[in-house]
């Protein structure tokens, strides 16, 4: 597997982790925690959608993202609801991930172009991670 694809399948696994929360939300906050994991999720897909187009420009193959699990190694969540906290919490670590693997792309293309993308992602996710979520989390640490 290759740089480009395995940043592809992350992408995918972490639209996919969005998801489930979104769909597993409950409690109080139900509607914060649906449409902030929609966001995600959206997001998550758009960048997938380009690293899957940077992935066959530069010669890596893309096998159906229904393989992604055992090409990653990937656990993804799986709890039956989220809260609020719990939400929180699961999301911040997922990117986390995505964006371990975001910087290790980076640290492996000489293309400029590709490199200043690759920035581009990884800055948003950092910010809703050390920005966003903490300061939605202030309250209950």
């Amino acid at each position: 597997m290759g740089n480009y694809s395995t940043a592809y399948y992350s992408a995918v696994a972490l639209a996919n982790d969005m998801k489930h929360i979104h769909t597993h939300a409950k409690g109080t906050l139900f509607d914060n925690i649906h449409n902030i994991c929609n966001e995600y999720y959206e997001k998550a897909n758009e960048d997938a959608d380009t690293l899957a187009e940077l992935a066959i420009e530069k010669g890596d193959t893309i096998f159906n993202s229904s393989y992604l699990l055992s090409e990653l190694n990937y656990k993804p969540t799986n709890y039956s609801n989220y809260d609020f906290e719990l939400a929180m919490h699961t999301v911040k670590g997922c990117i986390e991930k995505y964006i371990k693997v975001l910087a290790d792309l980076r640290s492996k293309t000489n293309d400029p172009s590709v490199e200043s993308l690759l920035d581009d992602m990884a800055r948003y996710w950092k910010k809703e991670k050390d920005y966003k979520i903490k300061a939605r989390l202030a309250d209950l640490e």
